[in-house]
């Protein structure tokens, strides 16, 4: 015990309330109520801290004690206590005594009532009243009961019964019987003969949004529901968590106990031996199939387990979440599967087992993803979609590789562009330019399809003059599903992890990334190697493919010793990763590289002739698929690409064009400035 003089004891108590509650495990979740669980379920709302006076407390989901309450005073809401005794108890629970000279030392609690002990005496007289009288209105609920798969026969079992005008029983002591507004229609469920929930039957669509908060609300102290069923049970007690899981349970003749919340799992095992419940059957832990229900399973079968109860953890919901969603969806295959666990429920825990650690409790997953999964989106090049058998696929990583003066950027820029015009979300990774500056490209290319054509150089260089109206509509009509991350020396592999979950989350929309280009990418441990940091950045993206499926396009520069080369795994930087990693391994080049390299041994003549490619105004590129994961490789595309305008264009091989084929295309504006651009087919224009 820790001596404290009074106002040390309360500020102590105020600043610790994690002594007392239990917090939610989520981020500004808050603590789970102590009354009546709100926190514990998969949203984990819990009692909420006020914003202004951090000290004080609000249970938004049943109201279990006033607003702003401290811990002082849920204490007291819980242990049926005035103010005083709250005090003292909080006291007790903190491991304080009261120093000699403390005002409050001699003043323990008395003995005579308070008027917080009528007020909960009240509560309890109302609730006992609800309990007594609801029943005799229940059929008023049949049809309610009819679509949560529930008979009447199974409801008069539970004693349940219905309020046409219900309210929380705190709420009518506070307004003396005469609440200012209108109650709700309940089912009442009773836990036991001072607690129960009242369920509102309304359609959800006749409930206001801010009443959706408070469907389900709980009167009394929580207690197990049906618990004293359990020892006259003459085969396996399902242990589920919602009252209507225990009524989809006894629907079909088996008894079932309801823990109301995953908090109860520690009080279920007290009850049980506090009260010296006798216990003939194993029980069947049967909680909700989400990550709260299944760690609140393992946690109950330990506990079980180690007080010598027979105890199985098993689904009995199959793909659905609970067992109540399992009846309604599909009733023969839960009355079958309540009849196995029955029958036989350790072997079907084992089952279960296997099921989760094989393959097989995987299938429907799987085959789920499957089903649903996106088209391929096209990249706006037929030529090249097809040598992608189709597109870009979700999920997929897809590194494209070339030397200096190939567009790389241009290209996925242009793929971008073709992606966010057709409103598919894109975002844009770039470490060597600004957003600036790929404006700019971007408006160079549009100038170019929808007009003369200008350069960068010239936009800048005219202030924007001759880019029209036109051009800038082009580019409004992507503008809205693009996004640009540029030039920043932090974006590291995590940055972009991190801004890509972000938008999926707050716009609900899964995008395809571009990281141009990867061995510039900031390294989370800049004391590893070349390898190690390119490596760790590959390996990364493609988890995060995987993880949100999606796409993401990654530009990879070669090795100085590749730019006279045929684009290869080997001319590729730090290439072991990116070859094993990526699902498709496109090489950028020029379409004369292959015979350049075959018929010039020599560096030098290699080297001079793949510079006088660089230089042409109009230079013939090829992608060839060096891997593809799933379809064929040595597939190529043809472009012809314009580096003044920063456009990509599918063309033809090399060896079929000529000056006037080129035409047809472009025209050069270095030789032909004043003249107007060709009409450019619609079947050519990506």
């Amino acid at each position: 015990m820790v001596e404290m003089n009074f106002e040390e004891a309360i500020r102590y108590i105020h600043e610790n309330p994690q002594i007392y509650l239990t917090a939610t495990g989520k981020k500004g979740g808050g603590y789970i109520c102590p009354i009546c669980g709100s926190g514990s379920g998969s949203h984990r709302t819990g009692i909420m801290p006020d914003k202004n006076e951090s000290w004080k407390f609000t249970c938004f989901a049943n109201g279990c004690f006033p607003p702003k309450s401290d811990i002082i005073n849920i204490i007291g809401a819980k242990e049926n206590l005035d103010n005083k005794q709250a005090m003292f108890r909080a006291f007790e629970i903190y491991g304080i005594t009261l120093k000699k000279n403390s005002d409050y030392v001699s003043e323990r609690p008395r003995s005579e009532k308070s008027d917080a002990q009528s007020l909960a005496e009240n509560e309890i007289l109302r609730i006992k009243a609800d309990i007594k009288n609801a029943p005799e209105n229940l059929w008023q609920t049949e049809d309610y009961l009819r679509s949560r798969g529930i008979s009447l026969r199974t409801a008069v079992k539970l004693n349940c019964g219905f309020i046409s005008e219900w309210y929380h029983p705190k709420v009518l002591e506070k307004f003396n019987g005469k609440p200012p507004f209108e109650g709700s229609p309940r089912l009442i469920i009773p836990s036991s003969e001072e607690s129960y929930l009242a369920r509102d039957i309304r359609p959800l669509k006749e409930i206001s949004q801010e009443e959706r908060g408070y469907v389900k609300q709980k009167a009394g102290n929580a207690k197990i529901l049906n618990l004293k069923s359990v020892s006259a049970a003459e085969s396996p007690i399902f242990v589920v968590e919602g009252e209507f899981d225990l009524m989809s349970v006894e629907e079909n003749g088996y008894t079932s106990i309801a823990l109301g919340s995953t908090s109860m799992i520690e009080h279920l095992v007290t009850e049980l031996q506090e009260n010296h419940i006798k216990v003939t059957q194993p029980f069947v832990i049967a909680l909700d199939n989400d990550a709260a229900g299944q760690t609140a399973a393992e946690k109950l079968l330990t506990l079980l387990q180690d007080a010598n109860y027979k105890a199985y953890i098993v689904n009995i919901s199959g793909k659905y979440k609970d067992a109540n969603e399992a009846l309604v969806n599909d009733k023969d295959f839960f009355a079958k599967r309540l009849s196995e666990v029955a029958a036989d429920p350790k072997t079907e825990s084992l089952k279960d087992e296997r099921n989760e650690e094989s393959n097989i409790g995987k299938i429907e997953n799987l085959l789920s993803i499957m089903r649903t999964s996106r088209k391929p989106l096209s990249t706006g090049f037929e030529k090249l979609d097809e040598n992608l058998d189709g597109g870009l696929y979700a999920p997929g990583l897809y590194i494209i590789a070339g030397g200096t003066s190939v567009g790389k950027t241009a290209l996925m820029q242009q793929i971008a562009y073709n992606l966010a015009v057709n409103k598919q979300d894109i975002i844009y990774f770039s470490l060597e330019m600004s957003i600036q500056d790929l404006f700019y490209r971007d408006l160079s290319r549009l100038s170019r399809q929808f007009g003369k054509g200008q350069s960068v150089h010239e936009i800048i260089q005219s202030g924007g003059q001759y880019i029209t109206e036109k051009i800038v509509a082009e580019y409004k009509k992507a503008a809205s599903h693009i996004f640009t991350h540029a030039a920043l020396s932090e974006i590291t592999v995590e940055y972009i992890e991190k801004n890509a979950t972000n938008h999926v989350k707050r716009l609900a929309e899964k995008p395809v990334l571009f990281v141009d280009y990867l061995q510039i990418l900031e390294p989370t441990n800049p004391r590893g190697t070349d390898k190690q940091i390119v490596d760790h950045s590959i390996k990364s993206l493609n988890i995060l493919s995987r993880s949100l499926e999606i796409p993401i396009i990654v530009a990879a520069s070669l090795n100085r010793s590749g730019y006279s080369e045929e684009v290869t795994f080997q001319a590729l930087k730090e290439s072991g990763a990116l070859e094993y990693t990526g699902d498709i391994v496109i090489g950028l080049q020029f379409q004369a590289t292959s015979k350049i390299t075959e018929k010039s041994k020599n560096l030098a003549e290699r080297t001079k002739k793949l510079t006088a490619e660089r230089n042409k105004s109009i230079r013939k590129m090829e992608a060839v698929i060096l891997k593809h994961r799933n379809g064929k490789i040595g597939g190529k595309t043809y472009f012809d690409y314009i580096p003044k305008y920063n456009l990509y264009k599918e063309g033809l091989p090399d060896k079929n064009s000529s000056d006037n084929l080129q035409s047809e295309f472009f025209q050069d504006a270095d030789s032909n400035e004043e003249n107007e651009p060709p009409v450019i087919r619609k079947r050519i224009l990506k």
